[in-house]
């Protein structure tokens, strides 16, 4: 699920970095790769310490922090 994130993400950049494009598209790209590789053993902390329904009510917090962050997203136009 988290993959189909990276097409909205390529097309937002595209849209706000006419210059230094390839620089934004480069660290969103590190992020997508340092955030799959820390992912599983940070949910397997949560596990841990939380046990299985813990884990899903904390990664379903994070998911809707990043939905409203992915809704205050505004076109250019609006910011001139």
């Amino acid at each position: 699920a988290a993959g189909s994130i990276v097409i909205p993400v390529v097309s937002m950049l595209a849209k706000f970095f006419k210059e230094r494009l390839s620089l934004a598209m480069s660290i969103s790209s590190s992020g997508f790769c340092v955030a799959s590789i820390t992912a599983p053993a940070f949910i397997r902390d949560l596990n841990n310490e939380y046990g299985f329904r813990g884990t899903y009510l904390i990664l379903a917090g994070v998911e809707l922090h990043m939905l409203v962050a992915g809704l205050l997203l505004r076109p250019l136009s609006s910011y001139r």
